[in-house]
């Protein structure tokens, strides 16, 4: 799981995740079929509200997604399920904390 950091609830940035270590070698992304955020504390699914889907960058190694949004205190789990070129299913998660500074 990647340690993505924090960010404050006004901030709205690009955050990449890099699939180099899980994909075979001469693979690459075909797609990227589900991305899914949940509280990590409550389990409840944020996804709507923390990230724009509609500025999702799938490039041959890496996923960039839009963050934005979050209440100050809570933790965030990202979850990116992309296919492959070889048809692979593979996996990316990553932690991301909210504070008000």
């Amino acid at each position: 799981m990647i340690n993505m950091g924090q960010k404050q609830p006004f901030e709205e940035f690009y955050f990449r995740f890099w699939f180099t270590n899980v994909l075979s070698s001469g693979d690459v992304l075909s797609n990227l079929e589900e991305t899914e955020v949940v509280n990590y504390d409550t389990g409840e699914d944020v996804s709507e509200t923390l990230i724009d889907s509609n500025k999702t960058v799938v490039g041959a190694t890496s996923v960039d997604i839009w963050l934005k949004g979050g209440e100050t205190g809570n933790t965030y789990k990202y979850t990116l399920r992309a296919r492959t070129a070889n048809g692979e299913g593979i996996e990316a998660d990553g932690v991301l904390a909210v504070f008000e500074l």
